[in-house]
């Protein structure tokens, strides 16, 4: 109802309106005012929900709370601003500058001034870009880097070129006899047809540790003589007398390596002492005391062998010509001997020191504990050398059939030639697969591929994908992009263990709706899983498969596509 004038007339001439008209006119349109406003009980808080515009004028307004959504052509707030929830834009100035362009100014104006590091930065406001160059630096830039990845030169494993950039995977045969190509080994040949022993390496001269043989202290800087059967120079012997029927040892000549032996009528009893021959000869010379026929024991017990005898019982003595094992074992290169059989003794898994100590990185390496190679140089200055591009060595070694490979040199990888099967046998659409034989797969063991070209194509990184970046590391990241198809560039903010699992990261955008699905890919070797699919945003969850750990600040792209 529009506002109704009262007629007041141009004077007490009874051209305006009566009383009753004009009291009618002011009900009305106090009518409407509370219609507008409400009554006097809603008043207290604030204006009625039936009011549909409401024109204030510089009003002073405090505190108020608007539940609802405010929609203003203009704000101009002079204070601060609290906002709990998420602030759209679609452009934000400061101090009338644009916010890129305020980020671009202060960051030219950090890095321009930056000359205490030998490292001059100019920055280009033109386009955004800054130029780094590098002045003359008091640092080594010999060797190579401990973040190399590639190797300089690519070495060829089993047939298959490799730089260090990546695994290779190497066929070994389970049912392999013989190598392709003969290697020598210890100075022997080796097809693998037969094991062979390894001796010492021609360049020991000594050993880390000296060892005892036959009780000589040995470390392989000479030879040594061991008392061992037949070219023993001397014997341990110990007291004993409890033996009645010994047999004395002796020797075919008086000098010489000779086996020791014995004779059923030389006999001695070393409990009693009592030696008794069947025949002896020659003149006694000395005392003797009591009936030498009838004598039982010694006046003077003997230890012969260890053993006391005083003539009473016979006693064992020696190693006896047939002797196959040591009283006491020793250990030989890490092997314990005790002459039951041949030992074969090599550096190989047993050693633990080298002959001669290398240094690695400055720091003395002997192979008796690991060592860390600090982060300066031998001359006390930072390395700063070896780019990946000129890399001679892996920063990390790789196992290549069972080798360990670090990009120095060459390792021979034996691939038989004779291999007919796989160590352990794969299945093949469904099918076991052993390399024995060829297998034919059925068409029912393949599934019909009924997509169309374009459908095949919605996750690639072509034009039309919106591109989107995040930086995450232990929490979750969040990217924004409103379009169907996102490309996005992940860069780790720390490293992902080989299996380990990344922070869910959150894709808002308003295409997503509750009963949408959500396709995925990736550049690398990773699991995605796409769940929490919600009107207006959806969560990724990343395992890392590419079987090593995801170097911190490495970049995947990640593509999806809203459907």
């Amino acid at each position: 109802m529009a506002l109704q004038s009262l007629g007041i007339g141009s004077a007490n001439d009874g051209t305006g309106d009566n009383l009753r008209v004009a009291a009618d006119k002011v009900n009305d349109n106090f009518s409407e005012i509370y219609t507008l406003i409400g009554d006097a009980s809603a008043l207290s808080t604030g204006i009625s929900a039936t009011a549909s515009v409401i024109t204030l004028t510089t009003p002073t307004i405090v505190t108020p709370n608007i539940t609802g959504t405010a929609v203003m052509a203009d704000l101009d707030i002079s204070g601060d601003v609290d906002i709990d929830g998420t602030l759209e834009a679609d452009a934000i100035t400061i101090a009338g500058v644009t916010l890129s362009e305020t980020i671009s100014d202060t960051v030219g104006a950090m890095v321009g001034s930056n000359t205490e590091t030998g490292i001059t930065v100019s920055y280009d406001d033109a386009d955004n870009t800054l130029d780094f160059v590098v002045g003359t630096l008091n640092q080594d830039t010999t060797g190579n880097a401990a973040t190399a990845t590639i190797l300089e030169t690519a070495r060829t494993i089993g047939g298959t070129s490799f730089n260090g950039s990546a695994n290779i995977a190497v066929a070994l045969a389970a049912t392999a006899t013989t190598l392709a190509t003969a290697r020598t080994i210890g100075g022997t040949s080796f097809d693998g047809s037969a094991n062979i022993a390894v001796g010492l390496a021609a360049t020991a001269t000594t050993l880390a540790t000296a060892r005892t043989i036959g009780g000589t202290s040995f470390d392989g800087s000479a030879n040594i003589a061991v008392a061992l059967a037949s070219v023993g120079t001397a014997v341990t012997v110990a007291d004993e007398s409890t033996d009645t029927t010994c047999f004395p040892l002796f020797a075919t000549a008086a000098t010489g390596d000779l086996p020791p032996k014995s004779g059923s009528n030389l006999t001695f009893n070393s409990n009693t002492g009592l030696l008794t021959s069947t025949l002896l000869a020659g003149a006694l010379t000395g005392d003797v005391t009591g009936n030498a026929d009838t004598a039982t024991t010694l006046a003077t017990a003997r230890t012969i062998g260890g053993t006391s005898f005083n003539g009473s019982a016979n006693i064992a003595v020696g190693l006896a010509a047939t002797s196959t094992a040591l009283a006491t074992a020793r250990t030989i290169g890490g092997t314990s001997f005790d002459g039951t059989a041949n030992i074969a003794v090599g550096l190989a898994a047993t050693a633990t020191t080298l002959a001669t100590a290398r240094t690695i990185g400055g720091v003395s390496f002997n192979g008796s504990a690991n060592i860390n190679l600090p982060g300066v140089n031998a001359g006390g200055n930072q390395n700063t050398s070896g780019l990946a591009g000129t890399a001679t060595a892996l920063a990390t070694a790789r196992t290549i059939g069972g080798t360990s490979f670090d990009g120095t040199a060459n390792i021979a990888v034996g691939l038989a030639a004779t291999a007919t099967t796989l160590a352990t046998a794969r299945t093949i659409a469904g099918v076991s697969f052993n390399g024995s034989a060829n297998i034919t797969l059925a068409p029912t063991d393949l599934t019909d591929v009924t997509a169309t070209a374009v459908e095949l194509n919605i996750l690639d990184a072509s034009a039309g994908n919106t591109a989107a970046a995040s930086d995450v590391a232990s929490s979750a990241g969040a990217v924004t992009s409103n379009n169907f198809k996102i490309s996005h560039t992940l860069t780790l903010a720390a490293t992902l263990a080989d299996n380990a699992e990344h922070a869910d990261v959150v894709i808002t955008s308003d295409k997503v709706l509750a009963t949408s699905s959500v396709l995925a890919n990736a550049s690398i070797d990773v699991d995605i899983t796409i769940h929490t699919v919600v009107a207006g945003s959806f969560k990724v969850r990343i395992t890392n498969k590419s079987g090593s750990t995801l170097a911190n600040d490495s970049t995947m792209v990640l593509n999806y596509r809203i459907i």
